[in-house]
């Protein structure tokens, strides 16, 4: 029997950081040529998400320089396929194993040899994805503020 899951190699903040910033880049991207926003399915890199976001002046900033405009975070559970790891590709190479760790640093060793023996992620899962922040102020306006209605953390 394998382990589900083992202890990752150290990866640096400043590598986390630079994994969100490339995720910001191909969320903009997407949001631009009409494509379907990519889906968060690192525990690790969400959780450094979350930090940014409490600075919103940064956290702007940050959009801006890589997304090319505000991008909110809302919450949007699901399970399947990952939508643009070709897209991170073509741009960055291959995906780091920051994309395989949950929130606990633990990576998720059947999701990442599938993606090493594939190229692709049929089986991840995801609680939260961007969403371009006119449309999450524009449905919170209509229904008032809830869950998501600020683009705040999921």
């Amino acid at each position: 029997m394998t382990a589900r899951t083992t202890r990752a190699t150290r990866i640096t903040r400043a590598e986390l950081e630079a994994e969100l910033a490339r995720y910001l880049s191909i969320t903009g991207h997407r949001f631009a040529t009409g494509q379907e926003s990519p889906q968060m399915f690192s525990g690790l890199i969400d959780r450094v998400w979350h930090e940014k976001m409490q600075d919103p002046v940064a956290y702007a900033e940050l959009c801006a320089a890589h997304a090319g405009e505000p991008v909110a975070h809302a919450p949007v559970t699901g399970s399947g396929p990952v939508n643009w790891i070709v897209d991170y590709e073509r741009r960055f190479g291959t995906l780091p194993d920051a994309w395989f760790m949950g929130a606990d640093g633990v990576v998720n060793e059947p999701l990442r040899r599938e993606y090493h023996r594939t190229g692709t992620v049929t089986r991840a899962e995801w609680i939260c994805s961007p969403r371009p922040t006119h449309l999450v102020e524009r449905r919170g306006a209509a229904r008032g503020p809830g869950p998501g209605a600020s683009g705040a953390a999921a």
